[in-house]
C-alpha cells in the first residue's frame, strides 16, 4: 500500500482517498524531553565509540560502551542511559510541523524540522565536530528543538491526534509520506545512507 500511496502522491494527491486507510499506522517522528529524576548510569553510544572508528560490522564490548562512555558525552553529546526511563521524568514531547492533506505547500518549519531530524544523522555518519552544525542550526531556528511541543500528557498526546492537521487518516498518511520523502531528498543531499550494514 506504501508504494501505491508514493506513486498518488507524486501524481494526484486527491486519488489518496481511494485508498483503504483504515489501515494506516499513525506514525510521527517526536522527540522526548526528559528530566532524571535520580543518578542514572550511562553507557557510551556505540556510533560515536572512538570517533565512531570502531568496526561496524561488530558488536561493541560492554566493557567498551562503559570505559568510553564519559569520553563519548564530553565529545559528542550522546549516550545511552541503562536505567528504566520513568514516565514522570517525561516532560514535554517535540513534534515536526504538520501538513494538511491536499495542501500542495509544504510549511516551511516542516522543512526546518527534517533538516534537523537529517542533521542529527550527518553529525552521526560524518564524524565531525557537533559544534559548528549545532551552531547552523540555532542560527536558523534561534534555539535546537522542533517547531511544536507538548506536556507529555494525555491531554498533551490528545492534542496532537487532535489536531486539524493530523486528525484524519488521510492526513496521517499524508504526513507520514511527506516526512520520508523528504528526510531522503536531505539523505542524498547530505550524502547520507538510511540504513548502516550491521
Amino acid at each position: 500500500m506504501a508504494e501505491e500511496a508514493l506513486s498518488y502522491f507524486y501524481i494526484d494527491p486527491i486519488k489518496l482517498k481511494k485508498l483503504n486507510l483504515s489501515i494506516v499506522p499513525i506514525t510521527l517522528p517526536v522527540v522526548l524531553n526528559i528530566e532524571l529524576g535520580e543518578d542514572c548510569v550511562l553507557i557510551a553510544d556505540e556510533d560515536f565509540v572512538l570517533d565512531g572508528n570502531y568496526p561496524a560490522d561488530q558488536k561493541v564490548p560492554i566493557n567498551i560502551l562503559i570505559s568510553e562512555a564519559e569520553t563519548v558525552w564530553q565529545k559528542w553529546k550522546t549516550g545511552c542511559i541503562c536505567n528504566e526511563i520513568k514516565k514522570e521524568w517525561i516532560k514535554e514531547v517535540e513534534y515536526p510541523g504538520l501538513n494538511k492533506f491536499g495542501h500542495h505547500k509544504v510549511s516551511e518549519e516542516t522543512w526546518l524540522d527534517i533538516e534537523l531530524f537529517a542533521g542529527g544523522v550527518l553529525q552521526s555518519y560524518h564524524k565531525e565536530e557537533p559544534t559548528p552544525l549545532i551552531e547552523v542550526f540555532k542560527e536558523k531556528r534561534g534555539l535546537l528543538a522542533l517547531s511544536n511541543k507538548t506536556p507529555a500528557t494525555r491531554a498533551g498526546i490528545e492534542k496532537i491526534l487532535k489536531s486539524q492537521k493530523f486528525k484524519s487518516k488521510a492526513d496521517q498518511l499524508f504526513n507520514h509520506i511527506l516526512f520520508n520523502e523528504y528526510f531522503q531528498k536531505f539523505a542524498v543531499q547530505y550524502d547520507l545512507p538510511l540504513f548502516r550494514n550491521t
